[in-house]
């Protein structure tokens, strides 16, 4: 949807815009809208216009019964009708929220700062930023050269890209060594393939070649004339790596790097101070890394050590003669060591920071002068900084007990300077120059927040949460100072705990809002993340997968036993594999919760899992385990969501999916509601939508996603009998 109004129009105007423009577009199926008109009007859920047709399916003894496949065909009369009566549904069922809507709409435009600028980035005498203008979804990213009265250039507009799509999304985004070229690519669907164009930065013509069905990294070569990408195979992959000589015909481009094993995509990156371009082939245990000189014209990629199962290279980097890498070999938590170029087998290794069973190297930045690490000890993440001339170390402090610090642009290889982004769940995003040598630090921005903000008023607190085998479990909560803990809080709590990822606490307006009238929000850090280590992702993956559902009940349990929430004020949220965590424990403790939110849920874990032909699940298997083996089989079939859903009383349920989603089947969401419809024995309600022209992360353009938040804040709001105030 193009945007050219200001942001002062209402929810109302926007949702019913968007109903529209949904109807419109999609009026082939306005006949089979007309015949649930009647169900809708009376408040009653659609029925799936075909009948339920069980398959069937034995595996080890065991019958998996599937009564929903049909839902999996996509683009047929049956499933567009059925997906766009259950969004019709749910609109009708939330139509007395609209007001709510509005409301919130408002008081979240207000804290945003809609017309900004980012903080311009210094590279080969070129200042990069971006901005954002009020009426519009996407930024400008523009330039200028370092030196005094130089013009802004303009040299990209997202926004004139974006014209005629309701989806966009850039993937590459590469200025060429010499800063007189730009690769980029976009998704205009959310499917995540890209098509890959290049821009003349001098001339602002593009170039004729137009390559599609690209994954989102690319690197150029030294000489700024040859680029290097990623070509995805038919599960979503990126199988190939190629290289194209600028201003040729693509169909010519050179195959570099074919990769067989679709647990291994290829990801192709350039090191910090231009020299290699590097590529990982890496799959969820292992991987192996290649290299390449840019500055030769005959280099051929080499591998910096033989593939061997479980051993992992996580970053990789080039100083002087030497490459740096992060490696789990003898290190479960990582250790740091470097090599001569010409001499990478490990009998040559160099270790600079060795592995720790309580620190977790996570990732590091290259300079001439200095090394910067990201490290994690009892779960936030620290900055170290290692000084080559001097060979000291040091840590830059922060003062919150949990946060979000990362590395933010810093594209300067010899440079004293490091640019880091800071914030919390109570401190809006600030952006700092560090100092390396002095050890000073200025800040550059902190975000605006409107609306009257007065962090003064907001807390996070962090709890170590027993669980029921001894273990600790991180918990972090955000919420007004001065709760009462007599348990009528009325609390949102996620969890994710997949794939070692760690979600630390970072400025949030969706969460401001939530507590802001007056609710908790709460995260857990559950084992099958890396919170705590490894370990504790090891301890939440394969055969200790029930960890990971256990640690949200007891941390669920917890909370209402030490008074922050009661049931009948609890709602639990889960996205992507964080609707699989809600939906297995949604079956196992329906009564903990007033209601479940499931965004993207990855719910029919069984079928997904035994079809190789899925998008990505020859990868996942070493997530979840292989069900093709009996042990994993059966372990994986106790908990899968879809597969365990059973006649109960189960609570309020909002489950969201996205048509075009290429990590988790918008069918899985359908499956699910309509088979927890049939069985649920409660008067609550199962509410399903599915975003038509997005994916995975939902809406592309800031105005359209903070109207998907809206309807999300209305929905906690409603159930949980909340009353909006100023």
């Amino acid at each position: 949807m193009r945007w050219h109004q200001s942001f002062s129009i209402s929810a109302n105007q926007y949702l019913k815009s968007m109903l529209h423009r949904k109807l419109v577009r999609n009026s082939i199926l306005l006949g089979s809208l007309l015949l649930v008109g009647f169900a809708l009007y009376a408040g009653m859920p659609p029925v799936p216009v075909a009948e339920v047709i069980p398959e069937y399916e034995i595996h080890f003894g065991d019958t998996l019964v599937d009564n929903y496949r049909w839902m999996e065909t996509r683009e047929t009369e049956e499933i567009l009708s059925y997906l766009f009566a259950e969004n019709e549904y749910t609109e009708a069922m939330m139509r007395h929220t609209l007001p709510l809507q509005d409301s919130l709409f408002n008081e979240i435009s207000q804290r945003n700062k809609w017309t900004d600028l980012s903080v311009p980035t210094l590279e080969d005498g070129w200042y990069y930023y971006s901005r954002t203008e009020e009426e519009f979804e996407y930024p400008f990213y523009c330039r200028r050269r370092a030196e005094e009265g130089a013009e802004e250039q303009v040299y990209l507009n997202q926004n004139e890209l974006a014209e005629g799509y309701d989806y966009h999304e850039l993937g590459v985004f590469e200025t060429s060594p010499d800063h007189s070229l730009l690769a980029f690519s976009e998704d205009m669907d959310g499917s995540e393939v890209f098509t890959l164009r290049i821009k003349n930065l001098d001339t602002g013509e593009y170039y004729p070649e137009v390559i599609p069905n690209t994954d989102w990294p690319a690197a150029w070569s030294a000489d700024s004339r040859t680029l290097y990408y990623c070509t995805l195979d038919d599960n979503n992959r990126a199988d190939r790596l190629w290289s194209h000589e600028l201003g040729s015909d693509p169909d010519n481009d050179t195959e570099l790097l074919y990769e067989p094993d679709k647990r291994f995509p290829i990801y192709v990156s350039r090191t910090k101070d231009e020299r290699y371009i590097v590529v990982y082939c890496s799959s969820k245990m292992s991987s192996e890394v290649y290299y390449m000189d840019t500055t030769d014209p005959e280099a051929t990629l080499h591998s910096f050590q033989p593939r061997e199962h479980g051993i992992d290279y996580d970053w990789f980097e080039h100083r002087d003669g030497f490459f740096y890498a992060l490696t789990n070999m003898d290190a479960i938590n990582y250790r740091l060591i470097r090599t001569p170029v010409n001499a990478t087998s490990p009998e040559n290794w160099e270790e600079i920071i060795p592995g720790r069973d309580e620190v977790m190297l996570e990732d590091f930045e290259m300079f001439q002068n200095y090394m910067v690490v990201q490290e994690r000890e009892n779960g936030v993440r620290r900055i170290r900084i290692h000084s080559f001339e001097t060979g000291e170390d040091h840590f830059i402090a922060f003062d919150e007990p949990a946060y979000l610090v990362e590395y933010y642009v810093n594209p300067e290889f010899d440079s004293d300077s490091l640019r880091i982004s800071y914030e919390s769940y109570v401190t809006p995003e600030t952006i700092y120059d560090y100092n390396m040598r002095d050890r000073t630090m200025i800040e550059r921005k902190k975000d605006v927040v409107g609306g009257g903000y007065n962090p003064e008023e907001f807390q996070m607190t962090v709890l170590m949460v027993p669980a029921r085998d001894g273990e600790e479990v991180p918990l972090t909560l955000f919420h007004r100072r001065g709760i009462e803990l007599d348990g009528t809080n009325p609390m949102l709590f996620e969890g994710y705990g997949a794939y070692g990822d760690v979600d630390d606490p970072y400025f949030s307006t969706y969460k401001l809002t939530l507590v802001n009238h007056g609710l908790i929000y709460g995260f857990a850090h559950l084992r099958g993340s890396a919170a705590k280590g490894q370990q504790w992702y090891e301890d939440g993956k394969f055969l200790n997968k029930m960890n990971t559902f256990y640690d949200y009940i007891d941390c669920a349990e917890y909370l209402i036993e030490e008074g922050y929430t009661s049931q009948e004020r609890l709602i639990g949220v889960g996205r992507s594999a964080g609707g699989l965590l809600v939906g297995a424990v949604v079956n196992m403790r329906p009564d903990l919760f007033q209601a479940i939110i499931a965004d993207v849920p990855f719910v029919d874990l069984m079928n997904t899992m035994l079809d190789s032909t899925v998008n990505l699940t020859v990868g996942e298997w070493e997530e979840w385990g292989n069900p093709n083996y009996e042990e994993f089989y059966h372990y994986m079939r106790s908990y899968s969501p879809y597969d365990n859903v059973t006649d109960q009383d189960y609570p309020n349920m909002l489950i969201l999916a996205g048509y075009n989603d290429p990590r988790v089947g918008y069918w899985e969401a359908a499956k699910w509601c309509a088979s927890l419809r049939v069985h649920n024995t409660s008067d609550n309600t199962i509410l399903f939508s599915t975003n038509m022209g997005a994916g995975h992360g939902g809406a592309s353009g800031r105005y359209d996603y903070l109207g998907e938040l809206v309807f999300e804040i209305a929905y906690i709001m409603d159930v949980l009998g909340i009353e909006y105030s100023e």
